[in-house]
Formats: structure tokens, sequence, C-alpha cells
């Protein structure tokens, strides 16, 4: 009998510590500094706002990106936009790249969606957007 107890205690104490190594490793600790702007970008673009584009920080190059993408495949910046979470960022010297992922896109190569930054999160810019999904 008291091994049976004490073989319970120790599954449920594993178990707890298991679970906390789990959650401590598999969530990320803050949200992206990424995410905004991103979402940012994805409303204006669906928007066809040129003008909201243009008062953001984003390069002409993201801003046709966007524009080009909104008339083509609203269908996937409206996905993105209604569920988008970071995937994961590469920091560099200059700036950073954050991918984008959400929730039913399957048709992807890559990353869903890769925004490229210059400059970090005080004072960042968009220079490009990319995506791994194809254009329909």
């Amino acid at each position: 009998m008291t091994k049976a107890i004490l073989g319970i205690v120790t599954a449920v104490i594993l178990g707890w510590l298991g679970m906390s190594l789990l959650t401590l490793y598999s969530a990320p600790s803050s949200p992206s500094p990424f995410a905004e702007p991103t979402r940012a970008l994805l409303r204006a673009g669906l928007a066809l706002d040129s003008e909201a584009l243009m008062r953001m920080d984003v390069s002409s190059d993201a801003v046709r990106w966007i524009l080009e993408r909104s008339r083509k495949d609203r269908g996937l910046l409206k996905t993105l936009e209604a569920d988008l979470h970071a995937l994961g960022t590469r920091y560099s010297r200059d700036g950073a790249e954050a991918a984008f992922g959400a929730k039913g896109l399957t048709r992807c190569g890559r990353w869903p969606l890769t925004v490229y930054f210059s400059g970090l999160p005080s004072a960042m810019r968009i220079d490009a957007v990319e995506s791994g999904c194809d254009m329909r």
C-alpha cells in the first residue's frame, strides 16, 4: 500500500515538473515587438489604404508588395490578420526577420509571412515583406 502511494506521489510530482518545463520552454515570455507593426501593415493593406501605409515607416517595396497581395490574394491577408501569431524572430546587427503564421495556412512552403525590419524595436522600419504561400 505504501509503495502504491509513493508511486502515485512520485508520478504526480514528475508530471507537474514535466508540465512546468514544457510550459517554460514552449510559451514566449513576452509578445513579439514586431507583431503590432505587422498587424497595422495587414490592416492598411486590406483596406488598400496607401496613405496609411505611407504614414507608417514602411519601404516603398513593402507598400507595393502588400497592395499587390491585397488585390491578388486577400484571403491570405485576411487569414493572417485574423490569427496572426509569431513563429520566430532572427536578429541581425541591422534589424530582424520576423516570421508569422495563422491557423489554416497549409499551402505555404516556408513561413506564411516574413517581415524584414531594420532598426530594432524602439525605431524600426519595415523594409520588405514576403510570403511562402502561393498567390492564387
